[in-house]
């Protein structure tokens, strides 16, 4: 298979692959240099974070107070599904993020707290995953710990109605969720790797150079009359 550089002559994809397949040496140097790099630097110079977890059931009053029958109704599920969406705001206020870091005594403010926190399941959700992210594994626990104990109490004084049950409480996380070093290092690897596989094959298709008479019967399609030789004088034949 052949294609076309510049000057309009004609390359041979299976010699441009056979030149590159002569860096392979290199190609695993760069690899393994920019992977190292990548690991040392997730390693040493990136600071880890730790999420810690807690699942809450949304719930409105008439699904709280169930009967002898344990019987729900529809409109009440429904209304629950409805109040997932408010619950979320609730929960990422400033008035309730205030309350968590003075109850811990953090020294942040409502905007910090909030960047580390994710609630996730709304859109009418009934089970709600609320997770903060801390380099300080202890303070992630204790921040959705708090958040789940202010909540109820701040949910009744705004909207008046419902509440959130614990399904699983905040546990302490045990390892750092990043930065994920295996990844990085893979991902290090392979772009150290490919970069240097780029400047390759550009260096291969834009050089017209004859390197060989291989180059010019097969580019050029026409007959070598002859070749000179390189000769190589030693001081001996100098002298001579």
């Amino acid at each position: 298979m052949n294609e076309y550089n510049q000057d309009g002559i004609s390359i041979d994809l299976r010699v441009v692959l056979a030149r590159i397949w002569r860096f392979t040496p290199w190609l695993l140097l760069a690899a393994f240099v920019c992977g190292a790099a990548a690991w040392c630097i997730s390693k040493f110079a990136v600071t880890p974070m730790y999420n810690s977890s807690a699942t809450v059931y949304v719930y409105s009053d008439g699904t709280n107070n169930i009967n002898d029958t344990m019987k729900v109704s529809y409109s009440e599920l429904y209304a629950a599904q409805y109040l997932s969406d408010p619950y979320v705001a609730v929960l990422q206020s400033d008035s309730l993020l205030q309350k968590v870091s003075d109850r811990l005594e953090l020294g942040k403010s409502p905007a910090a707290l909030r960047r580390g926190l994710t609630i996730t399941g709304g859109d009418r959700s009934l089970i709600l995953t609320i997770t903060y992210t801390d380099p300080d594994p202890e303070v992630a626990r204790e921040v959705v710990q708090s958040i789940t104990s202010v909540a109820p109490n701040e949910i009744k004084r705004v909207i008046k109605a419902g509440g959130i049950s614990i399904v699983d409480n905040a546990t302490m996380p045990t390892a750092p969720s990043s930065p994920n070093v295996s990844l990085n290092t893979l991902i290090g690897a392979a772009a150290g790797a490919a970069v240097l596989l780029i400047i390759l094959v550009l260096r291969e298709f834009l050089n017209s150079t004859i390197r060989s008479e291989e180059d010019i019967t097969g580019s050029l399609s026409v007959p070598v009359l002859g070749v000179i030789p390189q000769i190589d004088y030693t001081a001996k034949d100098e002298k001579l």
